[in-house]
C-alpha cells in the first residue's frame, strides 16, 4: 500500500469515527493497523481503534488497543485518558484513577482528563476528590457543559441540591440541546420535592429525544407523587416500550399500579367512614384519626417485622463472622503455600512455578465450603427481607377494608395480582408461597436460626 493509499484510508476511517459508524471504521482501522510499522504513529490508530470499539461497549477490546497505543507511546496522554473511561465503565475505578492521574501528569492543561478522573471519583464515592477535579476541569474550560453537569451530579450526590441546580442550569446554558442534562436537573428538583419543575424537565428532555427511557421512568415517579397514577404508568408503559429489559420500570408500573388500586381502596373506605358518620362529624374524625396513624401497626405487621429484623441482623452478623474467618483462613492457608514454595525454590531451585498448582488447589478446595456457606446465608437475607416487605404490603393492605374477611381476601388479592404480575415479582422473591401458607416466615426464621441454637 502507497503512502498516499494509506493517508486515505486514515481519512475515511476518521470520517467513519465523526459519522459513529463503528463497524465500519473499525474495519478501517484494522486495515491501517495490519500495514503500518510499529512506531508511535501507530499509537493514534489503536486509540482511535479502541475507542471505537468503547463506543460499541466493547470495553475489553477496547482496554486492549489502548494497551498498544501505551506500549508503542508510553507519553500518550489522549490514550492514557481514554483507557482510564474504559476502566470506569467496567467498575474498575482504582484504574481508572491512576490512568487518569498519569494523562494529567503528562498533560496537566487537558480539561476533559480532569473531568473524567472526577467522574472516576464520583463514582468511587470520593465526591470532594471528584469537585475538585471538575473544579479544575472548569478553570481550564470555562464552557465545559460536561463538567458542568457531572460537578452537578455530585452535588446532589452529596445532599447540596440548590449547588447541584445551579451547576446543571449553566450545563443546559451551554448545551441546550442535551437530553440528559435536563433528566439530570429533573432529577434533582424531584429530589427536593418540586415534582412539576421536574416533570417541567423530563418534558423537555423527552422533547429532545423522545426514546430517552431514562426520562419516562423518571417522569413516572414524578407523576406517582404528585398522585397522578394513570399518567405515570403510562410512562412506565413507554420506558418499557423503549427498553423492554428496564427492569426498574417495570418495578415502578407495579408499585403505581397497585398505589392506584390502593388510592381507590382508601377513598371507598372513606366514603363508608362519612357515611357512617354523617350524624356525627366528631366521631368521624376521631374514627378516620385512628385509622390513619394505626395502619401500620394493625394487620400484625409491627410484630412481623419486629422478627423479621432481628433474623436479618443475626444472619448479617453470621455473615461477617463467617467472612472474617474465611479471610484468616485463606491468609493462613496461601500464606503457608508461599512459605512452602519459598523453602523449595530456595533448596531445590526448580525450573517451573507449575509444581505449586496443586498445593494452590488444594488451598482453594479447602476454602470453597466455606465461601458456599457465605453465599447461602447471603440468600437467607434476601429471603428475610422479601418476607420482610411481603409482610408490610399484607400488614398494610389487610386494613384497607374494613368488612367481612371475604372482601377483605378479595381486596388483598386484586392488589398482589397487580404487584406480582406488573412488576415486583423479582423483588418480593417468596410472596406467592408466602401468600399460601403463612408458617413459610416463621419456618425460614427457625431455619437462620437453627445455626446458633436459637429456636422461636
Amino acid at each position: 500500500m502507497t503512502v498516499m493509499d494509506l493517508t486515505e484510508l486514515k481519512k475515511q476511517a476518521g470520517q467513519l469515527l465523526y459519522q459513529q459508524k463503528w463497524n465500519e471504521s473499525i474495519a478501517a482501522l484494522t486495515e491501517i493497523i495490519s500495514v503500518m510499522p510499529n512506531n508511535p504513529e501507530k499509537a493514534e490508530v489503536y486509540n482511535n481503534r479502541g475507542s471505537a470499539y468503547a463506543n460499541k461497549g466493547e470495553q475489553k477490546l477496547a482496554i486492549a488497543d489502548y494497551n498498544k497505543a501505551i506500549e508503542l507511546d508510553s507519553n500518550y496522554a489522549m490514550a492514557h485518558s481514554n483507557r482510564g473511561v474504559a476502566y470506569g465503565k467496567k467498575g474498575e475505578h482504582e484504574l481508572a484513577i491512576a490512568d487518569m492521574s498519569k494523562a494529567i501528569e503528562l498533560k496537566p492543561d487537558d480539561a476533559e482528563a480532569c473531568n473524567n478522573r472526577g467522574v472516576a471519583y464520583k463514582n468511587k464515592g470520593d465526591y470532594d476528590l471528584a469537585i475538585a477535579d471538575l473544579d479544575k476541569a472548569i478553570k481550564l474550560k470555562p464552557d465545559y457543559a460536561d463538567a458542568y453537569n457531572n460537578r452537578g451530579i455530585v452535588h446532589s450526590k452529596k445532599g447540596e441540591h440548590d449547588l447541584a441546580i445551579a451547576d446543571l442550569d449553566k450545563a443546559i446554558e451551554l448545551k441546550p440541546d442535551d437530553a440528559e442534562m435536563y433528566n439530570n436537573r429533573g432529577i434533582v428538583h424531584k429530589g427536593k420535592g418540586n415534582y412539576d419543575f421536574a416533570i417541567a424537565d423530563y418534558d423537555e428532555a423527552i422533547k429532545i429525544d423522545p426514546k430517552c427511557a431514562n426520562a419516562y421512568n423518571n417522569r413516572g415517579l414524578a407523576r406517582g407523587k404528585n398522585g397522578e397514577y394513570d399518567l405515570a404508568i403510562a410512562d412506565f408503559d413507554k420506558a418499557i416500550e423503549i427498553n423492554s429489559g428496564d427492569k426498574s420500570a417495570i418495578h415502578n408500573r407495579g408499585v403505581a399500579m397497585a398505589l392506584k388500586d390502593a388510592k381507590a381502596a382508601r377513598t371507598e373506605i372513606e366514603e363508608q367512614y362519612k357515611k357512617q358518620a354523617e350524624s356525627d362529624q366528631k366521631k368521624f374524625e376521631q374514627t378516620l384519626e385512628k385509622y390513619r396513624s394505626d395502619i401500620l401497626g394493625r394487620g400484625g405487621y409491627k410484630q412481623r417485622a419486629s422478627r423479621y429484623d432481628d433474623a436479618f441482623k443475626r444472619v448479617d452478623a453470621d455473615i461477617a463472622a463467617k467472612t472474617q474467618r474465611l479471610q484468616k483462613l485463606a491468609i493462613w492457608i496461601f500464606g503457608t503455600i508461599g512459605g512452602v514454595g519459598v523453602f523449595i525454590w530456595l533448596a531445590a531451585k526448580p525450573t517451573s512455578a507449575f509444581w505449586l498448582l496443586p498445593f494452590v488447589t488444594l488451598g482453594a478446595l479447602v476454602l470453597a465450603p466455606f465461601w458456599w456457606e457465605i453465599r447461602l446465608l447471603n440468600c437467607d437475607k434476601t429471603k428475610v427481607w422479601a418476607l420482610r416487605e411481603d409482610a408490610y404490603t399484607k400488614g398494610v393492605l389487610a386494613t384497607l377494608i374494613d368488612v367481612d374477611k371475604e372482601s377483605r381476601a378479595e381486596r388483598v388479592n386484586r392488589f398482589f395480582d397487580h404487584h406480582d404480575r406488573r412488576g415486583s415479582a423479582q423483588l418480593i422473591l417468596d410472596s406467592e408461597s408466602a401468600r399460601k401458607d403463612d408458617g413459610v416466615a416463621e419456618r425460614m426464621i427457625n431455619v437462620i436460626r437453627s445455626g446458633d441454637g436459637k429456636k422461636e
